[in-house]
């Protein structure tokens, strides 16, 4: 818990006493620590799999992994995303999007053909579920 807890792009950081509850809450990730968070599963999956390494093992290890009700929702929801992106684009469409999007602050305006058959669909047509990458009314 040592590093986790001192390190800011691990979820445990991310949490605080809510004034109203009393009680640790997780708290929305920045982004430039949610790159950081995606980089780093990236990072010890290739180390700890070696060579059965895939683009799918970060996003294996989440779903596996149960964390989802230690970390902030809308946290969560953008890892899930970028993790998926990952697994379904690679490395070089994801890497890119995080630079011209997720570093950035932009949100975007996708066209739903692109990812019509993927599961990135989802988040695309929902994308006021999932506002963090995505706008509506794109002219």
């Amino acid at each position: 818990m040592h590093h986790k807890g001192r390190n800011k792009h691990h979820f445990e950081y991310w949490t605080d006493i809510n004034p109203a509850t009393r009680q640790y809450e997780p708290v929305e990730m920045p982004r430039k620590y949610l790159a950081e968070m995606v980089m780093d599963r990236i990072a010890a999956c290739k180390t700890y799999q070696g060579a059965a390494y895939t683009d799918a093992s970060p996003l294996a290890y989440l779903d596996r992994a149960r964390e989802s009700s230690c970390v902030n929702p809308a946290t969560f929801r953008q890892l899930h995303f970028l993790l998926t992106m990952l697994a379904e684009k690679g490395e070089d469409e994801t890497f890119r999007f995080i630079r011209e999007v997720v570093l950035t602050g932009k949100r975007i305006c996708v066209n739903i053909t692109t990812y019509r058959r993927s599961s990135l669909a989802v988040f695309v047509q929902n994308h006021e579920i999932f506002p963090f990458f995505f706008r509506k009314n794109c002219r």
